[in-house]
């Protein structure tokens, strides 16, 4: 019988498989973009054939590609590529904000709009948003979008405003806010669904648009600077529309994209609906290996930052405000009932508890009406501001994934303490509770909402300590192995991926993370700072630190 040699070979090092409690092994081969053995160099060299490439590790440690669960591939790309950046570095005053967007307009094209992410009003000294006439001040002539993260809140210029037909006369929509003056007038401020047609998501939006080649070059881009770098080889794409389904989509057939996708159609404040993909007749899981239907998305409640987050609690220093719920329980209902009929796997977005609430009781009500056990459906931003026990067990009972966002604790950890007090958080980040009761927990950046990067997941995860210095919830600390699970073999089985990845055995993918440390022989306070000296997919070099 012709035996079958190995494509490559990494030697010398720690091949971390986080498959059981086996000891680290110190070698791996790959054949095929498939795992064909992990053991010792010895044993493993010994399957060199004379085309066979070895790598060595010199100690360098190896763990599965970690998969970014949740995040928003194509908005961010372009984002990252097209627009301004409020956020780095932050602007300390609504002043130097108008010197920022006067430089720009100078800048761009005649006419151009003038798109910046990255608004945080506590990062400006006079602690609010600025208003239209702010922005009119120093940029009169144009339209200009300001976004906080997430895009929960939008604050537009009068062009940008007139462009997009919002005035005294415009209503609030249902599921959103616009904060006016006393004259009924806009400020500007434009809050969840009353950002209107200055969202992408509106179908009959006026948001810049970056089409074709320039959507695509910005997610190839992304993945291989942002993503690739970071250790990251799969990665879950909330998608809002056919131009960005067709973006990532061309990315992966241009040979150029380096990372797997699972798309996460949006079917909600988004130009597609049920009926649209049950008309195409697309069904869950199709796709390849390198991209497929993993789902559908729902949004419930807003912003943390925002103090948007559905809540049963008024904001400390915001007395009546409970956030804003974006879809009625009626709607979510009738959404999450009609998804999961048609075989679905639905994620919905509840960050708030009383939007947790909503959206586990709709999930409760499909699974009696059709009762399933392996949906893995998901709630996202679970247990982000903490989440109680009657919450926790009824999500074990629906068998429902967690997917909160660890990296969020640690960017924006010291702010939720200003905004719910340090008693409202007293469950923040409940993985530890979460995986006690056995529901599996998922991690994830949000991209762009954080910078991709699951080591920075793990150390907070691990440690509980804000970008501050601040400790958060201690008692929900898990350990390194638990923490690294969010990123590898509980994210593939909430992927239902758990027979191909996650996990570094025979026959499952080659995707691999090497770190220049041991991340389980390091202070937990430097995980997040280990740098990753490459990764690889389906066995593919696809960045190497230089």
């Amino acid at each position: 019988m012709r035996r079958l040699h190995p494509d490559r070979i990494w030697r010398g090092g720690v091949i971390r498989a986080m498959a059981g409690e086996r000891q680290p092994a110190s070698a791996l081969a790959s054949l095929g973009g498939r795992i064909l053995a992990v053991g010792e160099d010895d044993s493993v060299c010994d399957l060199a054939g004379p085309g066979t490439e070895v790598i060595d590790l010199h100690g360098a440690t190896v763990l599965p590609g970690f998969f970014d669960t949740h995040t928003h591939l194509v908005k961010g790309a372009k984002s990252y590529a097209y627009e301004h950046d409020l956020g780095n570095p932050a602007c300390s005053s609504v002043t130097q904000l108008q010197a920022r967007l006067r430089e720009w307009a100078q800048a761009a094209d005649p006419g151009a709009w003038i798109v910046a992410g990255g608004l945080r009003t506590e990062k400006l000294a006079e602690r609010r948003y600025p208003t239209r006439e702010d922005i009119d001040a120093a940029v009169p002539d144009r339209p200009v979008l300001l976004l906080t993260p997430g895009s929960h809140v939008a604050v537009a210029n009068t062009p940008a405003l007139r462009a997009a037909g919002i005035s005294a006369a415009t209503p609030d929509p249902d599921g959103g806010v616009i904060d006016r003056l006393a004259n009924g007038e806009p400020t500007g401020v434009l809050r969840e669904r009353g950002k209107l047609r200055l969202s992408e998501r509106h179908p009959e939006s006026v948001y810049p648009r970056y089409p074709g080649e320039q959507a695509v070059a910005a997610v190839e881009t992304a993945a291989r600077d942002l993503l690739a770098p970071a250790g990251i080889t799969s990665v879950g794409a909330i998608i809002v529309g056919g131009e960005e389904l067709r973006a990532c989509a061309q990315a992966v057939l241009s040979g150029r994209m380096p990372v797997r996708v699972s798309a996460y159609l949006r079917i909600a404040e988004g130009p597609l609906n049920l009926d649209d993909l049950e008309q195409v007749g697309l069904v869950q899981g199709f796709g390849g290996s390198r991209m497929r239907f993993g789902g559908v998305k729902i949004s419930i409640d807003g912003g943390t930052l925002q103090r948007q987050a559905a809540v049963y609690d008024a904001y400390p220093d915001d007395p009546g405000n409970r956030g804003i719920l974006r879809v009625d329980p009626g709607e979510l209902d009738d959404l999450v009932l009609r998804s999961h009929a048609r075989g679905y796997r639905v994620l919905v977005h509840a960050i708030g508890d009383r939007a947790a609430d909503m959206a586990l009781t709709a999930f409760e009500r499909a699974l009696t009406r059709h009762p399933a056990t392996d949906h893995r459906h998901r709630i996202e931003h679970f247990g982000n501001l903490g989440v109680s026990d009657d919450q926790i067990a009824r999500a074990r009972a629906a068998n429902l994934i967690a997917s909160p966002q660890p990296a969020f604790m640690w960017e924006y950890g010291d702010e939720w303490l200003d905004i719910y007090g340090r008693e409202r958080l007293e469950r923040v980040g409940s993985f530890r509770s979460l995986q006690q009761a056995g529901v599996p927990v998922i991690g994830s950046s949000d991209y762009a909402m954080t910078v991709p990067s699951p080591l920075q997941g793990v150390q907070f995860a691990v440690t509980r300590r804000t970008k501050g210095g601040q400790v958060l919830a201690p008692e929900q600390a898990i350990g390194v192995a638990d923490a690294f699970r969010l990123y590898t073999t509980d994210a593939a089985y909430a992927d239902f991926a758990e027979d191909r990845r996650g996990a570094l055995e025979p026959g499952k993918a080659a995707d691999l993370a090497v770190l220049a440390e041991d991340p389980f022989r390091v202070s937990p306070e430097r995980i997040g700072t280990i740098p990753v000296v490459s990764t690889a997919v389906a066995g593919e070099v696809i960045h190497r630190l230089d």
